[in-house]
């Protein structure tokens, strides 16, 4: 198959995905004024992310957490609470930077309230 045919149902094929969400899922109504808070990237790299499942749309269809928009070469996620938001854009960066150096450098440590708790009895009582 030549690569404009492969190009061709490609398009067809996300063209098809983003009007069953929008006019499907979503019964094509425009976004609710509660969805304030936006991540906006190119299509082709939410594709990239819902193949790899870092999206996971029926998460947010099920939560109702998450409404999508697909305009021109964009998609349009938004949110009506930051954690949400937050994640999401957390996970993307994640996403990338372990694509591109094929790790994730960034150590993260601490302890909770919780675990300083226990630490703190068994020292008491050690």
């Amino acid at each position: 198959m030549n690569p404009q045919t492969q190009e061709l149902i490609k398009t067809e094929r996300r063209r098809s995905d983003f009007s069953y969400i929008a006019e499907v899922i979503q019964g094509g109504r425009i976004r609710p004024s509660t969805y304030v808070h936006e991540l906006i990237l190119p299509d082709y790299l939410y594709e990239e992310l819902r193949n790899r499942n870092v999206i996971n749309n029926e998460d947010y269809y099920i939560l109702k957490q998450a409404f999508f928009e697909f305009r021109r070469d964009n998609v349009i996620i938004s949110f009506q609470h930051l954690y949400a938001c937050e994640d999401l854009h957390h996970r993307i960066d994640r996403y990338l930077v372990v694509k591109a150096f094929g790790n994730y450098p960034i150590q993260r440590a601490g302890i909770s309230k919780m675990n300083f708790d226990i630490i703190g009895n068994k020292l008491k009582k050690g």
